[in-house]
C-alpha cells in the first residue's frame, strides 16, 4: 500500500513543475487551454479526496470492501487527472527540431532534457500495477470475510 500512496503523491506533486510551469506564453488555442486549466483544480481535488478515503480506510477497524472501493476510486481519479494533463494544450508534443539541435557528434553529450509525458505515463503504469497487487492481496481475504 505504501508504494501506491507514494506514487500517487509524487504524481500529484509533479503536475506543478512539469505541466503548469512550462505552459506556453502564447498558446495556439487559448480557449482549449483555458478549458483544460479550468478542469485541473476539480480533478486535483478529486484525487486528493480519493487519497484521503484510502488513508481513512486503513484506520481500524479495517473493512476490506471499503478499502477496495477507496482504492478503485483513487486509481480512477489518478487516471482522469493523467488524461487531463496529457492533452496537447497542457503537455505539448516534443519539438523534434530542438531535440535534433541538441545532438552532437563531437564532444561530451549534452544533458538529456526532461520528458514529462514519458514520466507521467510510466508513473500511471506503476500506480496501476501497485493497485493491482494490493487488490490481488485483498481479494482472497475479501472472499473469506463474506
Amino acid at each position: 500500500m505504501q508504494p501506491l500512496v507514494r506514487f500517487v503523491t509524487l504524481f500529484h506533486k509533479r503536475v506543478l513543475p512539469d505541466v503548469l510551469n512550462v505552459l506556453p506564453a502564447s498558446p495556439l488555442d487559448p480557449d482549449s487551454l483555458n478549458m483544460a486549466l479550468d478542469a485541473l483544480p476539480s480533478q486535483s481535488n478529486a484525487m486528493v479526496l480519493a487519497m484521503e478515503e484510502v488513508v481513512a480506510a486503513l484506520y481500524a477497524p479495517q473493512k476490506l470492501d471499503v478499502l477496495a472501493a477507496a482504492l478503485t476510486s483513487l486509481v480512477q481519479a489518478t487516471r482522469q487527472l493523467h488524461a487531463l494533463i496529457m492533452v496537447n494544450q497542457l503537455m505539448p508534443p516534443v519539438d523534434l527540431a530542438k531535440e535534433m539541435a541538441g545532438l552532437s557528434v563531437e564532444g561530451a553529450p549534452e544533458k538529456k532534457p526532461k520528458e514529462p509525458c514519458k514520466w507521467f505515463s510510466l508513473c500511471i503504469g506503476q500506480i496501476e500495477k501497485a493497485a493491482k497487487v494490493v487488490d490481488e492481496i485483498m481479494s482472497p481475504q475479501t472472499n473469506n470475510a463474506t
